[in-house]
C-alpha cells in the first residue's frame, strides 16, 4: 500500500472515531505532514490528497485511491480498526487512541503510527 494511502486510512479512522474532521496527518514512517480535505462519514469517503493531487473515494468497504488505481477496505468498531490492502494483499488491524492512530500489518508485522490534528 502506498504510504499516503495508509495515512489517508488513518485520517478516516481518526475522523470517524473522534467524530471530528482533522486536516493534517503526521506520518511517522515518512517523517512528514500530509493534508487531506473533503468529507468522511460511516458510509462514504470523498477526500483529496494535496501532496499527490488525487482523490480517495468510495464506501469504507471499497475505498479507491485514484493515484494508485487500487482499493483498500476499512472497518471500525469502537476504536478498533481493521482493513485490507487489495494491491499488496495485506490485512491490517489497529486502533485509534485520541489523535494517535496505529496500524499493524498481520503478515509483515510492520507497525505504522500517525498523529492526526488540525
Amino acid at each position: 500500500m502506498h504510504p499516503n494511502t495508509r495515512a489517508c486510512l488513518a485520517y478516516i479512522a481518526s475522523t470517524l472515531v473522534n467524530k471530528n474532521a482533522n486536516i493534517v496527518v503526521f506520518d511517522y514512517s515518512q517523517s512528514k505532514r500530509l493534508v487531506f480535505t473533503g468529507s468522511v462519514n460511516e458510509t462514504s469517503v470523498n477526500l483529496y490528497d494535496h501532496e499527490r493531487c488525487c482523490y480517495i473515494t468510495g464506501a469504507l468497504s471499497r475505498i479507491y485511491d485514484q493515484s494508485q488505481k487500487d482499493y483498500a477496505s476499512l472497518s471500525i468498531i469502537g476504536s478498533q480498526v481493521s482493513g485490507y490492502d487489495f494491491s499488496g494483499e495485506h490485512q491490517f488491524c489497529g486502533d485509534v487512541d485520541g489523535n494517535s492512530v496505529t496500524f499493524l500489518e498481520y503478515d509483515t508485522s510492520h507497525r505504522f503510527c500517525y498523529r492526526c490534528g488540525s
